[in-house]
């Protein structure tokens, strides 16, 4: 009996985990708007305006693969406060953008079925913005260590 062995591929990783997340965000798209009428159009659209910076950041960085190391290290490395700022934006922005989605909607005022897709969309956002800030992380600390 053969013994599989794992593979750890960063950039498969991040696609996978980027695609999850626009998958999420099209759930809580669709819970958002099917639930318009209970939470209201004061939470709806700042919603929405969530999910679309969000799911433009993913897409982009999907897309291109941009697996995110070397806006990781410019943003430790750079002297430059608005250059950092900007790298900072690029790494941060979706796992804040998950966390607060995951705060934003209040689940009691929705049904049961909605929260629940709602929940568990949000959840895998959560998991996949900061699994892959950690790999990011992980990698260019591994990288640093190793060329020492």
């Amino acid at each position: 009996m053969e013994q599989s062995s794992f593979r750890y591929d960063f950039p498969l990783f991040c696609n996978y985990g980027r695609f999850a997340q626009m998958i999420a965000l099209l759930v809580q798209t669709y819970v958002a708007y099917s639930e318009w009428d209970r939470i209201g159009t004061g939470v709806f659209f700042p919603l929405v305006v969530i999910f679309a910076v969000h799911g433009h950041n993913a897409f982009v960085r999907w897309r291109d693969s941009i697996d995110g190391r070397f806006d990781v290290k410019q943003m430790l490395s750079c002297s430059n406060n608005s250059l950092r700022a900007q790298y900072a934006l690029a790494v941060l922005l979706a796992p804040v953008l998950s966390l607060v989605s995951w705060w934003f909607l209040y689940p009691e005022g929705i049904n049961l079925f909605n929260s629940t897709l709602y929940f568990f969309a949000t959840l895998v956002k959560v998991v996949c913005s900061c699994g892959i800030l950690f790999l990011e992380a992980f990698e260019v600390s591994k990288e640093k260590f190793s060329a020492n």
